[in-house]
């Protein structure tokens, strides 16, 4: 059955331990915004991102994540990229100098690289200015993280893009120069956690079962529920402890050679695709090293995003949605998001590029 979501970790997993570099501080926390509240605490005790500070956001990014960085007390702007998820160096210089912006996070779109993030652009920056290198989309070798300056932290989901649990920071002792906050059993976990194991164990049983029905009402209901209360704590909460040993030891090559394989299949199946209706669908471009990099494949849409269309999918078992169809980037386009993984078949591209090709042709 087609999804996103891969039912069993034991393909990830190789016998080999990956490790951050010395000079690298990492920690590990309950989730992506668990990290950045306890992140933004310790910068607002040290003064150097006071509240009311400007966070400057892609304008294409979870709604949820940005409301939440709001409700904790600083200011929001957004920057616009462009439909390849990307804008130039001179108009983010351009946009973090009008707002003022104390962070700006520079987001891999799918995985795809921001290729504005470089040491030109950390040379340029203002010097109070600090970094967040959003990686939830991508799946980050703990051994091949390289830090760009002393003002740059590198954050990740892992249960985007493994079927475990929880978020990384990584980043220079300047920054990370203060233990990570040692709560992580309280209520609020205990109750998330309950919701992902719920979810993960409905999730597999249906995959099981072969039951389209049940994976969107595991995703609707108690994936939705879990994702409704991950990060709307008030402070930061570290994840399970145990979490970190397991993660260390994934085969990330074998991970990235099953992506490059799947992006290259999807290519060939979508080209016809795309030829035949120009005038609604667009390639999303990327460079080829990134191709073993991403979560999803991403298709291009020159118009917002059809419901109808993912009712159809839907309905050929194809269980996919539309990306962050509630951004300002999505009022005039879309992008579909489309699976990768071990779950993923040949066959299963195949089937996709069918259902897509079998609706659009009767529009």
């Amino acid at each position: 059955m087609i999804n996103y979501y891969q039912p069993w970790l034991w393909p990830f997993l190789g016998l080999d331990r990956h490790e951050t570099p010395p000079h690298i501080r990492r920690y590990y926390y309950f989730s992506f915004e668990d990290g950045l509240w306890d992140f933004l605490e310790k910068q607002r005790e040290k003064g150097s991102v006071p509240l009311g500070s400007v966070i400057l956001i892609p304008d294409f990014y979870c709604t949820d994540v940005i409301n939440n960085i709001t409700h904790h007390g600083y200011v929001c702007e957004l920057y616009p990229v462009d439909s390849n998820f990307q804008i130039s160096e001179k108009e983010l210089l351009s946009r973090v100098k009008k707002a003022k912006a104390r962070i700006v996070i520079i987001f891999h779109v799918c995985g795809i690289t921001s290729r504005v993030f470089n040491e030109s652009l950390c040379k340029r920056l203002p010097k109070e200015v600090l970094i967040i290198e959003d990686g939830v989309h991508r799946l980050i070798n703990p051994s091949s993280v390289r830090l760009l300056d002393d003002r740059h932290i590198l954050m990740d989901s892992i249960r985007k893009t493994t079927p475990l649990p929880g978020s990384f920071m990584c980043g220079p002792p300047r920054l990370l120069d203060e233990p990570q906050t040692n709560q992580w059993f309280t209520w609020y976990t205990l109750v998330a956690t309950t919701y992902f194991i719920l979810f993960r164990l409905v999730f597999a049983l249906a995959m099981l079962l072969s039951v389209p029905t049940l994976v969107v009402w595991a995703h609707n209901v108690l994936l939705q529920l879990h994702d409704d209360l991950i990060g709307d704590s008030v402070q930061g909460h570290g994840g399970l402890p145990f979490i970190p040993f397991v993660f260390d030891h994934i085969n990330f090559a074998k991970v990235s050679r099953m992506k490059i394989n799947q992006v290259r299949a999807y290519e060939e199946a979508l080209i016809p695709l795309i030829r035949n209706h120009k005038d609604v669908l667009y390639t999303v471009k990327m460079d080829e090293e990134d191709y073993g990099k991403l979560r999803v494949y991403p298709l291009g849409f020159k118009r917002p995003h059809d419901e109808k269309l993912i009712e159809y999918l839907h309905e050929q078992d194809c269980i996919v949605w539309f990306g962050f169809p509630d951004a300002p980037w999505s009022r005039d386009r879309s992008v579909l998001l489309l699976p990768l993984g071990f779950h993923i078949h040949q066959k299963d591209i195949s089937h996709i590029a069918d259902s897509l090709e079998q609706y659009l042709s009767n529009l």
